[in-house]
């Protein structure tokens, strides 16, 4: 019953720390540069693993978007698992497992790093694989 709930329990854990990195944004949009803090309807979540804010200080959200992330892979991954194993082995539940805990890699890969168009698009590719 724990292991059913766990990709759950870990997304949920997630969320706080995606509300502290965007409380911590130091602010700027693509549209303008000087407004303060993170908008949901203007900023883009990548924007939160930048080194430096749209507006050019420090990103002190990064460290929680970090964690966030990684929280959210790890449940996503762990949730492709689960389904694979949920029912017989074939094809179909190894492509589920291999497709969808890659998607979760690429996704985080993604956000880390400089290359975030080119995993993004890999990242899509697989998920949409898993489904």
């Amino acid at each position: 019953m724990i292991k059913r709930y766990l990709p759950l329990n870990v997304l949920l854990l997630s969320i706080p720390f995606w509300l502290l990195a965007a409380w911590n944004y130091p602010g700027g949009t693509s549209w303008n540069a000087s407004t303060d803090g993170f908008s949901f309807t203007a900023n883009y979540v990548s924007a939160l693993f930048q080194p430096l804010a749209l507006n050019g200080m420090t990103n002190t959200a990064r460290s929680f978007a970090f964690v966030a992330m990684l929280l959210y892979a790890t449940s996503l991954s762990v949730m492709f698992w689960l389904i694979s194993t949920s029912y017989p082995k074939s094809i179909a539940s190894k492509t589920v497992q291999i497709f969808g805990v890659g998607a979760m890699v690429y996704a985080f890969i993604a956000v880390t790093t400089p290359m975030h168009n080119l995993l993004t698009i890999i990242s899509a590719s697989f998920l949409a694989i898993a489904i």
